[in-house]
C-alpha cells in the first residue's frame, strides 16, 4: 500500500507538478477533442505564479519519492475551489485521487462552508468520484462541444 499522507508543495515542485499535470490531462483532451483544456497549455511561469499567490494552496502526495497526485485549493473565504486533482496516468484508479482529495478536505480553512470544482463532462471517471465523494452537480455550462460541469459540497460544521 502506497503512502498516501498529503504535502504541501513549494514553487521548487512546479517542475514535477507540471510534469504530472500534462501527463494526467491526456485521457480528458482526447476526450473532449479539445486540445487547449487548461492544464494543457499553462506555462511552468504560471504554474510557479500559483506558489506567489496567498490565497492557493498546493498539495501532492509523493510515492517512493515520485508525486503522484496533486491538487489546488484556493480559499475564496466561506467557500474553497478544488483545481486541477491530477493522478499521474500509471497511478489512476490506485486510490491517490480520492486519497488526496480526503485530505485536502482535512486542510481547508475553518471559514469554508464549501467547496467547488469543475471539471468536463466526458470525464466520466472524475465524475463518478466527485459524486461518490459528496459533490453534486450545481449546472452546466456549454464549452467547444462538450459541457463544463459545476459541482459543490456543502461541508460539514
Amino acid at each position: 500500500m502506497p503512502h498516501r499522507e498529503p504535502i504541501a508543495l513549494t514553487v521548487a515542485d512546479a517542475g514535477e507538478l507540471m510534469t504530472v499535470q500534462r501527463a494526467a490531462i491526456v485521457s480528458e483532451l482526447r476526450a473532449h477533442r479539445d486540445l487547449d483544456l487548461p492544464p494543457a497549455t499553462e506555462t511552468l511561469d504560471e504554474v510557479r505564479a500559483v506558489f506567489d499567490d496567498p490565497v492557493w494552496s498546493v498539495w501532492g502526495i509523493r510515492d517512493e519519492g515520485r508525486l503522484v497526485a496533486c491538487v489546488r485549493i484556493r480559499d475564496d473565504g466561506d467557500a474553497v475551489w478544488i483545481a486541477r486533482l491530477m493522478v499521474a496516468p500509471d497511478r489512476q484508479g490506485q486510490g491517490f485521487g480520492s486519497a488526496l482529495l480526503a485530505a485536502a478536505e482535512a486542510h481547508f480553512p475553518a471559514s469554508a462552508r464549501r467547496a467547488r470544482m469543475s471539471t468536463g463532462s466526458a470525464a466520466e471517471h472524475q465524475l463518478k468520484l466527485y459524486a461518490r465523494l459528496g459533490y453534486q452537480e450545481t449546472h452546466r455550462i456549454p464549452q467547444s462541444g462538450y459541457e463544463v460541469v459545476y459541482l459543490e459540497k456543502v461541508l460539514d460544521d
